[in-house]
């Protein structure tokens, strides 16, 4: 593989192929295996570790930190098998954090993706299992820091991933156990519709309501150098004392091409009830109503050679308590090894409040990623 080809259009196929983990990967020169059973199987995965540098407002000294970025390590098992005219494609998607401060410690497991997909042209395509969210999906995705770091997350005890944008442009999609249908094709049309399992609130006393599940669903539009989509989710929600409250959001997103190797993003959502970070049970404020919150990023990246210069911002808001927190991100990557990624970012993280003084934060991340 030369350095040529791992340019941004290399990196795509390399996102779609590891990240989305939804098609064939035999395309990309790996060797399937055909069972007895007629199951073609194949494995990929990705290995990554970045030296990240923070500096704190009104705080001296600094953080050095050597760990994950935004995605963890991955090894992920797949395979696929024509019946009845259905395509039936099993996904194991195992994740591995690297880091730890403790001596003699494991590393951390995390099953993120165990579900099933079943598929026929004309019929559309089911998933079942535990998978990424439809709600925000888009977002992350696109994030150019993505294979690298973006905000960084405790860099002094250092966890399975960064942030990347999650709470600075757009919300974590999360890991859901959820039963979905999408429809065929229509001229580039695709939606999506589902039920999911409600999930309990973290660090609040607000739990799911299990008298119905979590819906959610989506709309999206691919051609030729231009993609583009809207979802929404839904869930019930019970306070300590039984009333039940809702997290409510919808987003909207579009990629395009505009000009060869020139590629821009957008990307905007609005909450009742959603945490700047986390999906999950209803967020209230201490009158009891659902909090208001709204997010956005813009990004543009230039690929020339296998060379790839980027510029992030973003922005998460809580318009209930004043409350934003923003990046601005410069990323920089290019071929390493003639089949890994170097990447090199630099942020400026901030955010105000009417409640709480946040410091600003400058981050500097350099390390490398190897997709397989």
């Amino acid at each position: 593989m030369t350095d040529q080809f791992i340019s941004w259009n290399g990196i795509s196929r390399y996102l779609a192929m590891v990240v989305i983990l939804t098609f064939s990967l035999s395309g990309y020169g790996q060797d399937t295996l055909r069972t007895k059973t007629g199951w073609d199987m194949n494995l990929s995965g990705y290995i990554n570790s970045n030296y990240i540098l923070e500096f704190t407002e009104n705080v001296d000294g600094s953080i050095h930190s050597i760990q994950n970025g935004l995605l963890p390590a991955a090894l992920t098992f797949s395979a696929s098998k024509v019946v009845s005219g259905w395509t039936v494609t099993p996904t194991f998607g195992i994740f591995y954090g690297l880091s730890s401060n403790q001596a003699l410690a494991f590393s951390q497991v995390d099953a993120r993706q165990v579900f099933f997909t079943a598929s026929k042209p004309t019929s559309g395509t089911f998933t079942v299992g535990r998978n990424f969210g439809l709600f925000g999906f888009d977002a992350i995705i696109a994030d150019f820091s993505l294979l690298g770091v973006g905000a960084g997350f405790l860099p002094q005890s250092p966890g399975l991933t960064t942030l990347g944008g999650i709470a600075y442009g757009y919300y974590y999609c999360d890991r859901l156990n959820q039963i979905n249908y999408t429809t065929p094709d229509f001229g580039g049309f695709t939606a999506t519709v589902g039920l999911y399992q409600g999930l309990d609130a973290l660090l609040t006393d607000v739990s799911n309501d299990p008298s119905r599940p979590g819906i959610h669903g989506k709309l999206a539009y691919a051609s030729d150098g231009f993609t583009a989509s809207t979802s929404f989710i839904n869930q019930a929600s019970l306070t300590a004392t039984g009333r039940e409250v809702n997290a409510t959001g919808f987003d909207v997103f579009a990629k395009v091409t505009a000009v060869e190797h020139l590629e821009l993003v957008g990307y905007f959502s609005s909450g009742s009830g959603l945490e700047d970070v986390l999906l999950g049970t209803a967020i209230l404020s201490d009158g009891g109503n659902e909090y208001s919150t709204n997010t956005f990023y813009v990004q543009g990246s230039y690929a020339f050679g296998a060379n790839t210069l980027a510029v992030y911002y973003g922005q998460s808001s809580n318009t209930d308590l004043n409350d934003n927190n923003t990046r601005l991100s410069f990323h920089y990557r290019r071929a390493a090894f003639g089949a890994a990624l170097f990447n090199v970012g630099f942020h400026l993280l901030g955010g105000s409040s009417d409640d709480v003084d946040k410091a600003g934060k400058t981050q500097l991340n350099a390390g490398f990623f190897l997709p397989f």
